[in-house]
């Protein structure tokens, strides 16, 4: 029997509150959907959002309900020109210090690192471009114009563990890192040998 060829090192990041500062998502969608959208997706959404705050409705569904209003019908091409500028101009200034020089580290030591988020592709994938890392991300459907849901459904909670088992053979690895900063994080986190929650190690 030959010995199973292990690999290099894993290191799997989610993004909003993990590697930045703040809610990249709730920041996109301020920035880039235009005035009259915000007007009528404020009356849109008070109900649910009051639900969220209460307690009574799920952070994931809080999400896709925003992105159905704040995305349908919206032109694809323009949506994504507008992630590619937010990528290079706004997300920069919301990084979490600690988070990124961690994946600069794992990125210099030769580790595979991964932005395994909910957050959306349209200013992810540009942003992982131009830092030369791999993504698992929530995927915004429709090819012309956006329909407001994902392609894959929301990325987030156990379809964050299940997306990277589709893409990885993790024991194809040595040691596998996970960093994460809320409770949708845990299926991803436990993934991992090495586990971070908030910045802080967990035994």
């Amino acid at each position: 029997m030959t010995q199973k060829q292990v690999s290099h090192q894993l290191a799997l990041f989610d993004f909003d509150g993990t590697l930045t500062t703040e809610d990249i998502y709730t920041l996109f969608i301020k920035h880039e959907v235009s005035w009259h959208r915000k007007v009528w997706g404020k009356c849109a959404l008070a109900p649910f959002y009051i639900a969220y705050k209460l307690g009574l409705l799920a952070g994931p569904k809080m999400r896709a309900i925003a992105t159905f209003i704040s995305m349908s019908g919206r032109k694809r091409q323009t949506v994504e020109a507008q992630g590619r500028v937010f990528a290079e101009q706004v997300i920069q200034h919301y990084y979490l210090d600690w988070a990124m020089q961690r994946m600069r580290w794992h990125q210099a030591q030769g580790h595979e690192v991964v932005v395994v988020s909910a957050s959306l592709d349209a200013y992810l994938t540009p942003w992982c471009e131009s830092q030369k890392v791999a993504l698992i991300c929530s995927e915004l459907a429709g090819k012309t114009r956006l329909t407001g849901t994902y392609k894959t459904g929301d990325c987030t909670k156990a379809a964050k563990a299940e997306k990277v088992l589709q893409r990885y053979q993790l024991d194809q690895f040595s040691k596998v890192f996970a960093y994460g900063n809320t409770e949708e994080d845990n299926e991803l986190l436990a993934l991992a040998h090495e586990r971070y929650m908030n910045g802080v190690k967990l035994s």
